[in-house]
Formats: C-alpha cells, sequence, structure tokens
C-alpha cells in the first residue's frame, strides 16, 4: 500500500487488501500435506474443461482490473486480476484459478479466495456496467492430480457492498499510513540530536551512517564503548527513513540487553519529537499464553491451531481491535505491553506483535528473523527481493559464528534408532523408512574407514570429509520426510509426537541447507562413541549473508570490537561499495592501564605448569587496590585448577566462580554480586568468550579490573581445523580466519567490560607470552598503544599500584 501524491490517491493490489482484512478467522501453523509439485496444475484444469469452455478464452493470460473509489474522504486505487474474465449481455464471467497444496477440498474456498474472486468481478462488473456476475474457483490439488471448481453467481449490488466492506476494514489502515505520512514523519525529519552534546567519534558515525544509506551502500563500524552505537545509528537511519528514503528500519540484536538499549533510545528519540511506532519481537516460547502448549514436550509450535489453542481460535476476527487499542494508546511496544493487550482480546501475542511489526517503523529483533534460512520474516522477504529497509546490526562481531550454525546443518544416528525401537509394530511405514535411513548411515560408516581408530576406552572414532555432499542422503530423506508427515498427522496426541517431531524439525534444516550447499561448504561425516553425525558445515557464511543484506537498501553492522576490521567485513559479506571505518575511544587513554605479562605459556600443553603463576599475577593485580576484578580463562577445567590454587593460599579473597549451565536468575545473582563497595575485594572467576565476557555493564567501581588467561583461541576440533584448510586456500590465513582472530575478538570483548564510562578507571591485564610477538601487537586497537609489558608478578603489581597512584 502507498500514497500516489500525483494522483491524491492510495494504490494498492487486491492480494494486499484481501490479506490484511479479509483472512480465516484462525491461526494454523500446522504444515499442509505433501503433494507431487511436478503435477502443472493448469493442464490438469484444461483437461478437465469442457471444449466449450476451452474455446472461450486462453486461461494463461491473466486479465488485469483496475478500480478507483473513495470512502471517507480517501480514494482507493485497487489493482486485481483474473484467469479468464468475459461477459454476454449484461452478464460477467470471472474465473480464478487456485493451485493448493492441501487434500482437505472442504476447506475451500476459504475467505481470502472469495474476496479475491468477488474484487475482480466487481471491478470486470464496473468495467462494463454489468447487472450480474458469475463467478468460478477452480482449485487444483496437485497431489491427487484432481479440480474442484466452485461456482456461484452475485448482482452488482451486492459486489459492491462486499467490496466497499471490505474498504471500510482498510481504513484503519489507511488512517494510519496517512498520519505516518503527514504527521508523523514530517516532524521526525525535524528533531534535533536527543543528548545536549555530541561525544568525540559520535558525529563521525552519524555522518558515516546517514551517507551509507543514502548512497545505498553496506558499512562495517568498529566504533569502541562510549560512542554511543545505538543513538549514531539510529539517529542517521531515523532521518533517512523521514526523508522518505526507507519504510522500515530493523535494528538486529544477539541480545536482549542490546534489545533493551535500543527500545531506550528510541524512546529518547520519541521524547525529542520522532513520534514513530517500534516494536520489540521477542519469540513465540516466551511469549505463548497457552497452558497446555507451554506444559507439553512437543512445543508451543505445535499447539497453533484452533483446535489446541484458544488464542489461535478466531485470531483474525479480534486482532485488529487489539491492533487499534495498541496504535492508538501507544508508540513503544514491548512484549509485556503486547502480552497484555493479547489477554485482553484473547489473541496469540506473538502473531499480534508480528501483525503490529507492520503498522511499525523501526522493528527491534533477533539476527534470526533476517538471516536464518528456517527462521526468517517471510512476510518482508519472501522471495529475496530487495526493499525499502535499514538493517542495522549492533553487536556484529557476534555473527559470522551465529551464521555458521543457522547455515549448517546435521543429523545423528542416535536419535532416529531410538526412536525406531520405540515405535509399535503397526508403524511399519515409518519403521521402514527409518530403517532404510540407518542404514544409509551405515554406508557413511564404511566411507570413514580410512581415518578410523580406537580411543583409550575402546571406543570408535573416525571421520570422513568430501567436498561433495552424499547425495544419496537427500534422496533418502524424501521419503522419510513424507512417511514422519503422515504419521506426525495421525498422532498428535501420542507421546512420540515430540522425538518424532523434532526428526521432522532436523530433516527439515538438512534438506533446506542441502540447496545451498557450494563451494564454501565441506560435507563432513564424523564416527563418535558408536553413533555417527553427517553434517553440511558451512565454513564461509559471507556468501550467505551477503544475500540477505541484499534485502535491505543498506545493511549498517558495528561493533565495539570489528578487529581485525579488515577479517570481519570480509566475513560479515563486504563487497567494493562497502564503508569501513573504525573509530578511536572516546574515553581518556590514561584511564586504562593495559599490562602484559609476557613470561607465562598458556598453551594447552604447558598449562598444568602456569597454576601456580597465573595465581601470584591475580594476587599481584588485587594487591594494587581493593575492589572488583574479573579473570578470564580458556576453559572451565584450567580456571576450577587455577581457583583451587588461588584460593588456597588466599583464603580471605571473595571468589565466586562461573558455573556451566547457569539459570538466567543464577546469572543475575552473579553479576549483582558485583557492588559498588568500596574498600571490599572481590574477584569473579569466568570463562572466555562465555556469558560474562560481552554483553555486562559494571560501570564506575562495580569492575576495576579485567585479567584474561591466554589468547582467547577456540578449542582445536576437526571443524575448526577443516575452517583453517579452507580458508588456507581461499585468503591464505587459514590459522588466522579459523583461530587467531576469533580468538583476540573474544580477548577484546573481555577486557572492554573494564571501562564504560567517561569516569572509569581501570586496568586490563593479559598473561600470555604470545602477546609480545608482533603478530599479536598489530591486533591490538589503537587505545592500547601504551601497554606496559612486564615480567613477574612482583613488577605487574608495582606497575598496577603506580598506576592507581595517579590522580
Amino acid at each position: 500500500m502507498r500514497y500516489n501524491d500525483g494522483e491524491c490517491t492510495i494504490e494498492l493490489t487486491a492480494q494486499e487488501l484481501c490479506a490484511a482484512v479479509s483472512r480465516a478467522p484462525d491461526l494454523d501453523s500446522r504444515p499442509p500435506r505433501e503433494m507431487n509439485t511436478d503435477v502443472k496444475g493448469f493442464d490438469v484444469y484444461l483437461s478437465q474443461l469442457s471444449d466449450y469452455d476451452r474455446a472461450l478464452e486462453p486461461l494463461r493470460s491473466l486479465v488485469e482490473l483496475t478500480n478507483t473509489a473513495q470512502l471517507k474522504g480517501n480514494y482507493y486505487t485497487v489493482t486485481a486480476v483474473a484467469q479468464r474474465a468475459y461477459r454476454e449481455g449484461e452478464m460477467g464471467f470471472v474465473d480464478r484459478f487456485v493451485e493448493k497444496r492441501a487434500l482437505d477440498e472442504g476447506a475451500f474456498p476459504d475467505s481470502y479466495d472469495i474476496s479475491m474472486l468477488k474484487t475482480a468481478a466487481y471491478f470486470y462488473a464496473c468495467r462494463y456496467s454489468l447487472s450480474r456476475v458469475r463467478v468460478r474457483i477452480v482449485f487444483c490439488f496437485g497431489s491427487v492430480k484432481k479440480i474442484k471448481a466452485v461456482e456461484d453467481s452475485f448482482t452488482f449490488e451486492a459486489l459492491k457492498k462486499s467490496y466497499f466492506d471490505l474498504l471500510e476494514k482498510m481504513h484503519f489502515y489507511a488512517h494510519l499510513m496517512l498520519e505516518r505520512r503527514d504527521e508523523i514523519l514530517p516532524r521526525a525529519r525535524r528533531i534535533p540530536f536527543p543528548y545536549r552534546e555530541v561525544r568525540e567519534g559520535q558525529e563521525e558515525m552519524i555522518k558515516s551512517v546517514y551517507s551509507a544509506i543514502v548512497k545505498g551502500r553496506n558499512a562495517f563500524i568498529q566504533a569502541p564503548t562510549g560512542i554511543g552505537k545505538t543513538i549514531s545509528s539510529l539517529y542517521p537511519a531515523i532521518r533517512a527513513l523521514s526523508e522518505g528514503r526507507a519504510d522500515k528500519i530493523f535494528y538486529l540484536t544477539a541480545k536482549t540487553s542490546t534489545s533493551r538499549e535500543a527500545f531506550s533510545a528510541m524512546a529518547r528519540m520519541h521524547s525529542a519529537g520522532a513520534r514513530l511506532k517500534t516494536v520489540m519481537i521477542s519469540s513465540k516460547e516466551s511469549s505463548c499464553l497457552c497452558e497446555r502448549a507451554r506444559a507439553s514436550e512437543t512445543g508451543v509450535g505445535s499447539f497453533c491451531n484452533a483446535d489446541d489453542c484458544e488464542y489461535a481460535r478466531g485470531y483474525y476476527d479480534r486482532a485488529r481491535n487489539a491492533l487499534e487499542e495498541l496504535t492508538e494508546n501507544y508508540s513503544g511496544y514491548t512484549q509485556s505491553l503486547i502480552v497484555s493487550v493479547a489477554k485482553k482480546y484473547k489473541v496469540c501475542p506473538y502473531e499480534l506483535s508480528l501483525d503490529l511489526s507492520e503498522l511499525c517503523d523501526v522493528i527491534i529483533c533477533d539476527y534470526n528473523y533476517v538471516f536464518d534460512p528456517m527462521i526468517y520474516f517471510r512476510r518482508y522477504f519472501e522471495g529475496g527481493a530487495q526493499g525499502k529497509y535499514i538493517f542495522l546490526v549492533d553487536e556484529a562481531h557476534n555473527l559470522p559464528d551465529r551464521a555458521r550454525d543457522m547455515y549448517s546443518a546435521s543429523l545423528s544416528r542416535a536419535p532416529f534408532a531410538a526412536a525406531a525401537a520405540l515405535l509399535p509394530p503397526h508403524d511399519s511405514e515409518l519403521i521402514g523408512e527409518i530403517d532404510g535411513f540407518l542404514r544409509m548411515l551405515d554406508v557413511c560408516r564404511g566411507l570413514c574407514r580410512d581415518n578410523t581408530f580406537k580411543n583409550e576406552r575402546g571406543e570408535e572414532q573416525g571421520y570422513y570429509i568430501s567436498k561433495n555432499a552424499y547425495s544419496d542422503i537427500e534422496k533418502q530423506l524424501d521419503g522419510l520426510s513424507s512417511a514422519i508427515s503422515a504419521w506426525l498427522r495421525r498422532n498428535r496426541l501420542s507421546p512420540l509426537y515430540p522425538k518424532i517431531k523434532s526428526l521432522q524439525s532436523d530433516i527439515s534444516k538438512y534438506k533446506k541447507i542441502s540447496e545451498l550447499y557450494d563451494g564454501h561448504y565441506i560435507f563432513f561425516i564424523e564416527l563418535s562413541g558408536g553413533d555417527i553425525k553427517v553434517r553440511l558445515n558451512c565454513l564461509d557464511p559471507s556468501h550467505q549473508l551477503r544475500s540477505c543484506e541484499g534485502r535491505a537498501l543498506s545493511c549498517i553492522m558495528f561493533s565495539a570490537t570489528l578487529e581485525p576490521i579488515d577479517y570481519f567485513s570480509d566475513m560479515l559479506g563486504a563487497d567494493k561499495r562497502s564503508v569501513r571505518l573504525q573509530l578511536p575511544s572516546p574515553f581518556a587513554r590514561e584511564n586504562l592501564g593495559v599490562f602484559c605479562v609476557d613470561s607465562i605459556n598458556t598453551r594447552f600443553e604447558e598449562r598444568d605448569g602456569s597454576y601456580k603463576k597465573i595465581a601470584s599475577c591475580i594476587a599481584a593485580v588485587l594487591s594494587a587496590r581493593a575492589g572488583n576484578y574479573i579473570v578470564f580463562f580458556p576453559s572451565y577445567k584450567y580456571m576450577s585448577e587455577v581457583a583451587r590454587k588461588f584460593k588456597a593460599k588466599y583464603p580471605k579473597v571473595a571468589l565466586v566462580k562461573q558455573e556451566g549451565n547457569m539459570s538466567r536468575a543464577e546469572k543475575e545473582r552473579f553479576i549483582d554480586g558485583f557492588k559498588a563497595d568500596e574498600g571490599v575485594l572481590r574477584v569473579g572467576f569466568c570463562v572466555l568468550g562465555g556469558s560474562f565476557s560481552e554483553g555486562i555493564d559494571l560501570p564506575g567501581s562495580r569492575l576495576i579490573g579485567v585479567i584474561v588467561v591466554g589468547v582467547g583461541l577456540p578449542g582445536l576440533s576437526n571443524e575448526r581445523n577443516i575452517m583453517k584448510e579452507y580458508f588456507d586456500n581461499t585468503r591464505e590465513r587459514g590459522y588466522d580466519y579459523a583461530y587467531t582472530y576469533p580468538g583476540m575478538n573474544r580477548v577484546l570483548q573481555a577486557a572492554g567490560r573494564v571501562i564504560r564510562t567517561e569516569n572509569d578507571r581501570g586496568i586490563a591485564v593479559l598473561l600470555d607470552d604470545r602477546y609480545a610477538s608482533e603478530q599479536y601487537k598489530a591486533m591490538m586497537p589503537k587505545q592500547w598503544e601504551h601497554i606496559k609489558y612486564v615480567h613477574s608478578a612482583s613488577s605487574l603489581a608495582q606497575n598496577a599500584k603506580k598506576f592507581w597512584s595517579k590522580p
């Protein structure tokens, strides 16, 4: 829907009109039944029509119909199409062809199909002043190679009433569009920067973001803590939006905390005069109101239908009232607000948030909604066409690894074998298909014979690597997927439903990723402890990210740690037109003391000899000044060994450790323990790359020092080594791409926990001799140019005390 200034009319298609206001009343996320997509619908249709009907008019040529009508002061110009339209005297005939994937013929026609046909019939009647039109919908059910025709006849007045009823419902959306065009965007165009002062580096970032959007380029920006990255990306994006250069802004994050920061920034912009509508999209699981769904092991998605959920039943009968209340009374939409209104109108909160997003200017959501091939917003990005969108990608250093997971897929033997063993004998069809798949995996086992050995426990270990995927697997999965779909339809209440549903999800992703498989992938088979796993492993997600970025007119990726920027821009899909920008820290360099103990070897094979030295270095740092500190380790085992040594020698120091699989509440309690207590000595032991090494904010005296043990390298693994070989061949820097650069990014993220405001002071200490090499010195940020290298714990203590003695 758009406003044509020249014609002073609202323009939209019949599809847009009917999809917005004429839907089946219920939500239903159950998958359609399988069909044979090789069947040509028109061929089936033509073969069953009479010679008389076939001779009337070629059905393959669409008839375009346009109508302009006035309602409540607004002119609407709507375009519709019919497969065939003709007339005999004052009688008109309009046909619409619909190909359906479902077998349940009794479900058709639905309200959308009827509205589409009647709209086209009304336009045809207006064009030729017809008093009555006979309409016909022809459904083709490809899976059973048959058609079903539904016919009816309407007077001109009945068709007119039907059409204007649609326009009446559309008026709500048209009103919001015109209000946005005439009031909201002009006001947003005039808003000042919502802070009294522009920080150092902030103005440059704002100008760079705006320029990239205007020129339709992507930008990759390293903006250290203190620049104000969130507002510095949103402010120029809103300016571009208000000028009509874009229709929507997608603010993409990896964490809930950064989502909240973006929402707070939009609230400040709203206070400054930008009355734009902003919605935070939360997951379906966290929003669900259906008690049965939340209590079920099948996942809430299995209950998104009228039979199982009262919030899905009649959703479209009530959703518009909920949308009206939200848009009339609020401009910012949090999960709690959406859930509250959804309860009032008994509608699904998750679906309400998605429908609400279409009425919003700024959508704050997880990376998945743009980049994940299984989850992305189909309502915005289906078909891959570029929209007038701006993508703002926060904490973009997280995206390469996230994208590798999104674009990889694996299948393991164990869950399929377990499911087959539990199925009763009468499910022979599914058991047979699973057995066929297991035999296929046994064939894959044979491919590993040249790289198979027994570990110390006598378990078989092995692998197989190929640039070419094993295509027989996909063929086997077609039959297995069909058998599982049939079983799921028949056994919704079975206790095995969750297990079988999970298998179907894994198969669906594997098949989807197999469609994307190309030279950026490797096919990997792994034997481990009797199990076998086949994996389509995405080594380089940059080409997929670049494709997704093409859905927007401009994609702005930013982080405090895109270092080295050439590596990250490469991994994030940069092209020759992309902008790269590195901004200096706005904080005084002397506020951060950076030290490196270059006499400690933390390499895996030497770790046993480093525990005592590391404990001494931690004590040296703590002795210089009481306060809150965090030490980051390469692994839980390393952390535990040093903690044992440290606690035995310094029992009076308050020591808290990160534990594996901590709940959200436990993580919050851990962070809350770092209080702004003057004189208290507290040290946290955490894992580098874990939940506490980035995304936490402990300003002032809540954290005055960080110690990083090691260089942050990801653990050695087959997949990392495969990645190394791939980048050796494509970039000639395989080890750096697979290990060194991701590791250094973890280090920079951890060290970045110290200085959070312009008034903070603190120290960052690196414990590893590799930091003294030229390679690692070259990767250090500019604000670390004053790093001090020391050789012992005593020297570290002296230098730390010297730092703190300065005013």
